[in-house]
């Protein structure tokens, strides 16, 4: 069910970005300022501020994955957990944060995980996978080595003034 909710996404999301459609892409494009705006895109702001659209078409795929079953019907332990599981793949994924536990570093290759999702917020162009690197890959919507470079660098500077500003606050709380 979680690898056919992706399935299902995929051209949706792919649709905000590259549809000609100006009105469509706007209604995402509210998803993305911060992006656009900070070194780091995922904050609590972001992750609640967005569209009615973006959101609806999250929810349509996932009940209409619901109704779907070999057997004819899913049991409710069975639909129980795959919201379970796609509620933690989507805050996951929107966290921002790059942890030893999570989906992408227990399964490299599978899950694009927060980092990929960061990336895509931050390039625009690539990972439009919701949690599998699958289509990304099938499609050529990747990101090159120079991006990748770009992007670690960015992050870089973003725990270096972090770190920086930390220590103006530690310095300032001695004085007094």
């Amino acid at each position: 069910g979680v690898f056919l909710y992706d399935a299902l996404f995929y051209p949706f999301h792919l649709s905000f970005h590259k549809l000609r459609a100006r009105r469509w892409r706007k209604m995402h494009a509210r998803h993305h300022v911060w992006g656009s705006t900070e070194a780091a895109a995922h904050n609590a702001v972001e992750t609640v501020q967005n569209s009615y659209l973006d959101a609806g078409v999250q929810v349509f795929i996932n009940i209409f994955v619901q109704h779907l079953s070999p057997w004819g019907f899913k049991h409710p332990l069975s639909r129980a957990l795959h919201n379970v599981m796609v509620v933690y793949l989507l805050c996951e994924s929107h966290s921002g944060y790059d942890l030893p536990f999570m989906s992408h570093r227990l399964f490299p290759g599978l899950f694009g995980g927060p980092v990929a999702h960061e990336q895509h917020h931050q390039q625009g162009n690539v990972n439009f996978h919701q949690f599998f690197l699958w289509a990304d890959r099938i499609l050529g919507h990747t990101p090159t080595a120079e991006q990748n470079r770009k992007h670690r660098e960015a992050l870089a500077a973003v725990g270096a003034a972090q770190d920086s500003a930390r220590q103006q606050q530690a310095a300032a709380e001695v004085v007094r």
